[in-house]
């Protein structure tokens, strides 16, 4: 019993002797600790919250580079997700025909970079000249857009502010063709007759060029067709596009039969407007 009573007092003794630690002891040194972390944790909030915010918050989107990276490798023949085109409607989904319109042009001025750049900075033709219309390269990118104009979101139709401007872009894509064949000729025939007036004969690749006519591209007749076989154009609007159109591309039009018009009928008070 003696013994027990001697182990407790010596384990007393020990204890009392081990040394006090330092001012705030353990529990100072897990304090600061603790602070130091929720310092670092909320600089991590301030720094990146926002960032994860706005890309949480537009990753349903398609961006601009996405679109344009799509298009770019359509160019290219490849492939990527989140087509802007035709076969995939989504992107037109619950918009209004003057709004599908809005993101149909943002399509076609890309899609037209992309095939041939340009210094053009619109999806319009009528903001050019018809004198823009003279070096193959601007040709190729005016092809591009005209194609995707009338053939991209072509319910944009059913609004005739947006019919009103496809009759505008098909003129002026028209004069312009015009424009660069009789330009063609021109050069032509003065190189002709320079060689000609100095005893040189004519140079081969000028003939050649000479053999090149310049006409309107078959794709863009074609969707254009496309627009009045479904129903797009009205009749007046369809007879407008054939007396602009050269003869025999009107009379070519001309034979189109339209299907009734896949747009919703305007409600019946529209009448009285």
């Amino acid at each position: 019993m003696a013994d027990v009573h001697n182990i407790r007092a010596q384990m007393r003794e020990a204890r009392h002797q081990q040394p006090a630690p330092a001012d705030g002891g353990g529990h100072g040194v897990t304090f600061w600790i603790v602070a130091a972390c929720a310092v670092a944790v909320g600089f991590s909030v301030v720094l990146f919250t926002p960032r994860l915010y706005s890309v949480q918050r537009t990753a349903a989107l398609p961006t601009f580079q996405e679109t344009r990276d799509r298009i770019e490798a359509e160019a290219k023949g490849g492939w990527a997700p989140m087509a802007p085109s035709p076969s995939d409607p989504a992107r037109y989904l619950g918009k209004s025909a003057d709004e599908m319109g809005k993101i149909a042009d943002g399509v076609c001025y890309l899609r037209a970079q992309a095939v041939q750049p340009h210094l053009s900075k619109t999806p319009r033709l009528t903001t050019k000249d018809v004198s823009d219309f003279t070096a193959p390269d601007d040709i190729k990118h005016y092809d591009a857009l005209m194609h995707c104009l009338v053939t991209e979101a072509p319910a944009r139709y059913c609004s005739g502010a947006q019919r009103t401007m496809i009759k505008a872009e098909i003129a002026m894509y028209f004069r312009g063709i015009e424009h660069a064949a009789a330009a063609r000729k021109t050069y032509v025939a003065e190189h002709q007759r320079y060689r000609t007036k100095i005893g040189m004969e004519s140079d081969p690749e000028i003939m050649q060029l000479a053999l090149r006519t310049v006409s309107p591209d078959e794709k863009v007749l074609a969707g254009i067709e496309a627009l009045m076989r479904a129903g797009y154009l009205a009749v007046s609007e369809r007879s407008d596009i054939n007396a602009i159109a050269p003869r025999p591309i009107g009379e070519r039009f001309a034979r189109v039969v339209g299907n009734k018009s896949p747009c919703p009928a305007p409600p019946w008070w529209a009448v009285w407007r």
